[in-house]
């Protein structure tokens, strides 16, 4: 903005006050959010904003102590701070034009600025007056213009230099008498403007005093409040540092048991192979001894056939040789008898009934 500008030309050229000084600072750290516009004005002294709530006064705000104010959440950088958790943090600016008018502008805000029950453009200025009536966002909470009747600012204080100098002179001439010269009433009337000066120093240099302890309040609180911000930055680090390891820690034992149910799934399956070659062996072996077995019966079985036909064969013939030859020994007995004798010897012999 024009005024910003000028403002850094007198501060690097060295020609600027006190309060043009505190101005430059403002607009440094607000003009990210509003840039006041070229020509700057003061309000009428005693202006100020009624703050209500269910129709009861809850503050007053003087505003005749800056060209402009802004109007938020954060309280580092407006000079109206506000606590609704709708109201952004530099919600709407009040700035100053010529013949004591009051603006009202939303500076972007999420939720709106209303007046009169209207919700305003972002970014276009409208008029404040007496009869004004403003929210911001979703606050119940209303503010009401209180404007002071009568003069100016700047006629009363134009009005009361008059009165001074003219206060001033009139004492001068009065202690001159009628034999002091017109020299002598300048040089007393210099004297007297020099001592009206360096009071106005003192002044100024009192209330530039109190301004930088101000000044350095505020950059101690700000201070203060980028400190708690970079501890709580440094939390959130540590937190997410943590949880960043927690998870780390959790995947690293999630391996760790994957791989070790692998292992378990491959020692139960080296397990069960080797069963199953196990049972393979025993049941190769068990079918060997049968085999080998099934092999000893049918040589014994064969070996006891042959010894059957052999024996048959041998019985056979004897009892054909006993029943069919004559025996000395019986004589005529009956050949049935003898049959009968023949095979009572047989089995006394070990030769079974089936033989």
């Amino acid at each position: 903005a024009g005024v910003f500008k000028e403002l850094l030309e007198k501060y690097d050229s060295g020609k600027i006050d006190e309060d043009e000084i505190l101005l430059l600072k403002k607009m440094k750290l607000q003009r990210d959010w509003f840039e006041p516009p070229d020509e700057l004005f003061m309000a009428r002294e005693g202006t100020q904003v009624v703050v209500r709530k269910s129709n009861e006064t809850v503050d007053t705000i003087s505003i005749d102590g800056s060209p402009y104010y802004l109007m938020g959440k954060d309280a580092n950088v407006v000079e109206v701070h506000c606590q609704h958790p709708t109201i952004s943090r530099v919600h709407c600016a009040i700035f100053f034009e010529a013949d004591d008018k009051i603006k009202l502008v939303d500076l972007n805000s999420t939720h709106g600025t209303y007046l009169n029950k209207k919700k305003l453009e972002p970014m276009v200025a409208y008029d404040l007056d007496k009869d004004s009536v403003f929210h911001l966002a979703q606050s119940n909470r209303l503010y009401y213009m209180d404007i002071p009747k009568g003069p100016s600012k700047k006629e009363l204080r134009k009005k009361e230099e008059a009165q001074k100098r003219k206060a001033a002179l009139e004492e001068v001439l009065a202690a001159a008498g009628p034999k002091r010269d017109e020299a002598q009433v300048r040089a007393e009337a210099e004297a007297r403007k020099a001592a009206a000066r360096e009071e106005l120093l003192k002044e100024r240099a009192a209330k530039q005093a109190a301004e930088e302890a101000r000044e350095r309040e505020r950059e101690e609180r700000l201070a203060a409040a980028k400190a708690r911000v970079a501890e709580e930055e440094q939390a959130k680090q540590r937190i997410l540092e943590k949880q960043e390891e927690e998870r780390r820690t959790a995947e690293r034992r999630k391996q760790l048991d994957e791989e070790m149910r692998r292992a378990r799934e491959l020692k139960e399956a080296a397990e069960q192979e080797e069963k199953e070659r196990r049972e393979k062996e025993e049941a190769d072996r068990a079918r060997e001894a049968k085999a080998a077995e099934d092999n000893d019966v049918s040589d014994v079985d064969e070996a006891c056939e042959k010894l059957d036909v052999l024996a048959e064969q041998q019985v056979t013939k004897k009892l054909a040789g006993m029943l069919l030859m004559p025996n000395k020994e019986w004589g005529a007995v009956d050949g049935w008898v003898r049959a009968e004798h023949l095979l009572s010897e047989l089995c006394s012999s070990g030769v079974t009934i089936e033989h």
